[in-house]
């Protein structure tokens, strides 16, 4: 009876350190997976250079008529986000199309894209019509390949920190972003 029960401790202690080993290999796969760029970042791609700031007057999540907010606030790399926006007014709103937005992490007290393109990017003049209520959501993996869409390309690892979403495609060269974090753990 004692042999059996010292079996069974010295199998659980040895299994448990068998899975520690394989946890730890399957979340050092995901974070590589997860810092993987697309195939288009080997091509002629060039970092977003446009000055949001300078050009549009930009306002933290909500004006009279929209509201943009992220949900969670804070990710992991790998994990879903989604930003919504909305209009909370009570008639029709215009804006311009969705692909009017930017991410960008702040570094050094500035704000830097983290989007390359290939030349010039030409957004869809569109413009769209949203019902009290209604609006745009976006939703993405937080990872390279995850961003990546469209004419935008993330190209280099996302760093832990605090990033933001921009959209631009407010009438009157107006703009909101909201703000979100983003951890390596």
């Amino acid at each position: 009876m004692r042999r059996r029960t010292v079996l069974t401790a010295l199998g659980a202690t040895t299994l448990g350190g068998c899975l520690s080993q394989a946890e730890q290999l399957a979340n050092q796969k995901t974070k590589t997976m997860t810092q993987q760029t697309p195939p288009e970042c080997d091509s002629d791609l060039a970092l977003l250079t446009t000055d949001l700031d300078q050009k549009y007057t930009i306002k933290k999540g909500t004006t009279e008529k929209f509201s943009l907010e992220i949900e969670p606030a804070s990710v992991n790399l790998g994990q879903d986000i989604s930003i919504h926006l909305k209009n909370i007014s009570s008639e029709s709103q215009r804006t311009g199309s969705r692909d009017h937005y930017a991410i960008q992490k702040k570094d050094n007290g500035e704000w830097d894209h983290i989007f390359s393109t290939k030349g010039n990017v030409l957004l869809d003049a569109q413009a769209v019509d949203h019902d009290p209520s209604d609006g745009f959501t976006w939703e993405f993996t937080v990872s390279p390949i995850g961003f990546s869409i469209g004419p935008y390309y993330v190209c280099k690892e996302l760093k832990s920190g605090k990033y933001r979403f921009v959209y631009f495609g407010l009438p009157n060269d107006a703009a909101l972003e909201s703000a979100f974090e983003i951890s390596s753990d």
